[in-house]
């Protein structure tokens, strides 16, 4: 898989090698999202150093990174003999001479974790380079985001200092969609519906096989890349991994409230067991917890969901059947499991791809959107709400069926529009999330009805309109 999309971000990056004044750059993400990736290709023909740190010894790290100088740079009789992040760290003006440079120093909190006076040691060298130095560039970056955060508050040596933050987000589906443009538009949801927009997983398929046999050979067999992918996602970051599994794995089922969670599990005798877990999980961005919009912030009206797409086909489909993967029947698991529950599978990654397209692209609203979310209350949902900055408001169903979305639909989203008081002084508009297409009966009812939108596929990836037509099965394409 190419380097596909991130443009605002190697715009920002781009920016910051061009300004003539020295450049202090915080990137962080959460695991596989593509920091590494994005950094150096937005480095492409400019004079840097890389270096990647591990979890080994201060020294141990502070001399792979003086290799990695004399790699890029040309060796230097005076920094063999340097012996201190504080002495090499001085040293750097030197090593540039007139050209302006990057430094990357990537995976940083294992840098911190060996020796954690760096970023005083490293606070002591800026404010020594601000006054001596232009063009030199630094780049932090790290998976850790609770510690990479934490750079940026006023307790840490580095504060205020960072001249650019980007905290990297998962791709977006129109940008996923440049790697697959060949696929349909309802295979090409569904294999975003599993593997979301990380760019580590997108690049272990095939473009030229179906969602099916990707599945197979990235997931269901044992040995494959991604069959034990959220098992070393966890391990890498926490401890007590199985209680941490069976958090995931319970909300994966289904069990979305808090006490639905904690009878879930009996080795939470309380809620106030649980709750750490709960947190611990959400500064991974592994889970979400969600409030219904027309609720005050502060009420318990909460639901935990998993925010990671593969996660969630993780814990359903492969997790509860590993025995048998593991004997070799990942067919079987496919044709019994996974294929039956499909369409509902994808009906719930379905609203999550709705929501994303009025958070990230929402041209119906017409400005930014404020707030997205969902609504819920004891006998209806709605599955999209938002507001714009201009006050617009938006009510959405999503429909992942078989047969075309008609005007029905319609009725009851305005039926259950008036079951919340949410918006209910801003004329609302209407958007109708359809996999196959919409009855003539209701487009002919969008005419006279401008606040009504039939949002197709298509649609929803900047793309031409088909027209209306049964989709085909995701696995045969």
């Amino acid at each position: 898989m190419n380097f596909y999309g991130r443009e605002r971000e190697l715009q920002q990056l781009e920016r910051e090698q061009l300004r003539l004044r020295n450049s202090l750059v915080i990137v962080y993400g959460r695991r596989r999202v593509g920091k590494s990736t994005l950094i150096l290709h937005s480095l492409e023909g400019q004079r840097h150093v890389y270096f990647q740190a591990t979890r080994i010894t201060a020294s141990h790290n502070l001399s792979l990174f003086k290799e990695a100088l004399q790699q890029a740079l040309g060796g230097n009789p005076v920094l063999e003999s340097l012996s201190t992040w504080t002495g090499v760290l001085s040293y750097l003006p030197q090593l540039m001479g007139e050209q302006p440079t990057t430094f990357v120093l990537d995976e940083f909190p294992y840098l911190v974790e060996a020796d954690p006076a760096l970023p005083s040691l490293l606070q002591r060298a800026w404010d020594t380079w601000e006054r001596e130095v232009s063009g030199l560039k630094l780049i932090l970056c790290g998976s850790s985001i609770a510690f990479m955060e934490s750079l940026l508050e006023e307790k840490n040596p580095l504060y205020g200092r960072q001249t650019l933050k980007i905290d990297l987000a998962p791709l977006s589906f129109r940008e996923v969609r440049l790697a697959f443009p060949v696929w349909t538009p309802s295979d090409f949801f569904s294999l975003y519906g599993v593997y979301g927009g990380m760019p580590y997983y997108l690049r272990r398929l095939d473009p030229q096989a179906n969602l099916k046999q990707n599945l197979l050979e990235t997931v269901l067999e044992p040995g494959s890349a991604l069959f034990e992918e959220p098992l070393h996602l966890l391990q890498a970051e926490l401890r007590e991994v199985g209680r941490y599994q069976s958090v995931l794995a319970a909300v994966a089922a289904g069990q979305s409230e808090f006490g639905e969670i904690v009878n879930r599990i009996p080795e939470f005798s309380s809620g106030n067991q649980l709750s750490p877990y709960l947190a611990r999980l959400e500064k991974l961005r592994l889970l979400e917890t969600v409030r219904s919009l027309d609720k005050d912030e502060r009420g318990r009206n909460r639901r935990h969901f998993l925010k990671d797409p593969f996660l969630k086909f993780w814990y359903r489909f492969v997790l509860p059947h590993t025995s048998v993967l593991e004997a070799g029947q990942a067919e079987a698991v496919y044709a019994a499991r996974i294929k039956p529950e499909w369409s509902r599978f994808m009906g719930e990654a379905f609203e999550s791809i709705c929501r994303e397209y009025i958070t990230r692209y929402g041209e119906e609203l017409g400005s930014p959107a404020l707030e997205v979310g969902r609504i819920w209350g004891a006998d209806f949902d709605l599955d999209v709400v938002a507001s714009s900055l201009d006050g617009t408001l938006l009510l959405g169903e999503c429909k992942w069926w078989e047969d075309r979305v008609g005007l029905n639909v319609l009725d009851t989203l305005r039926e259950r529009r008036m079951k919340t008081p949410y918006g209910r002084t801003q004329p609302a508009q209407y958007g109708l999330f359809s996999r196959s297409g919409f009855t003539e009966e209701l487009r002919q009812h969008t005419l006279d009805h401008p606040e009504v939108h039939l949002l197709s596929l298509e649609r929803l990836l900047g793309e031409p309109e088909l027209g209306d037509r049964a989709p085909e099965p995701a696995e045969t394409r």
